[in-house]
């Protein structure tokens, strides 16, 4: 049983009262938050994307089957963990932002989300209630959303932590990608999964110590 998500006030960004489709596979809120064929996610490791795209995307997804495979985010993610020796049912894929779009923009937009902060401490409320009920052994954090908004909005000493940063390449030169939250789960902060391999590319240690730390969570 999912928790209802959390609602805001209506606007013209985003919307908080769609339904998801959690039978099918994608990305939570809008999907189930599991891959093609692993519908039955075991919910060890949760994985943070930004937030979830497009309504009339999100309204499209039973004539597609759930998002596409081919997804670059899905696609990027499923040979990431694969790779890493890492099961895809332990994997629950969620949003940090729990809503969808209402425009064509592009997600991830700091500045529409500075103007909802309560909405942006319910989610991670959201979040927090769901790691205590489930109690993954670690939270993959994607992208720099993550770094310099989110993470911290989620667990406050990260924003300590993380401060003296402004770049995923900074923070794993300083050794400081994972964190244990007290008495809970791993945190690791990776490159988004949808520019993986031209970071990769730039930063070889980096995406390689990312994977390292992914192998220790496939036990």
């Amino acid at each position: 049983m999912i928790e209802s998500l959390p609602t805001c006030e209506e606007n013209e960004f985003f919307s908080t009262t769609f339904t998801p489709h959690l039978t099918l596979p994608g990305f939570f809120p809008g999907a189930g938050g599991f891959f093609h064929g692993h519908p039955n996610a075991r919910k060890r490791i949760l994985i943070f994307g930004t937030d979830f795209g497009q309504l009339d995307y999100q309204q499209r997804l039973p004539a597609l089957g759930g998002e596409p495979a081919d997804n670059a985010t899905i696609f990027n993610l499923t040979k990431i963990f694969s790779s890493a020796g890492v099961s895809l049912d332990d994997c629950f894929l969620t949003n940090a932002v729990l809503c969808t779009w209402r425009l064509n923009s592009a997600v991830g937009n700091h500045k529409v989300w500075r103007k909802y902060p309560r909405y942006i401490a319910d989610c991670a409320a959201w979040h927090r209630r769901f790691i205590e009920q489930h109690k993954p052994v670690a939270l993959v954090l994607m992208g720099t959303p993550a770094l310099t908004t989110f993470g911290q909005v989620l667990y406050s000493e990260l924003g300590s932590y993380w401060k003296a940063f402004s770049s995923l390449n900074a923070v794993y030169a300083a050794q400081r990608e994972t964190y244990r939250v007290p008495s809970g789960p791993i945190v690791l902060l990776i490159p988004h999964a949808s520019l993986w391999y031209p970071n990769a590319k730039k930063y070889p240690d980096m995406a390689a110590t990312a994977i390292q730390h992914l192998r220790s969570f496939s036990s």
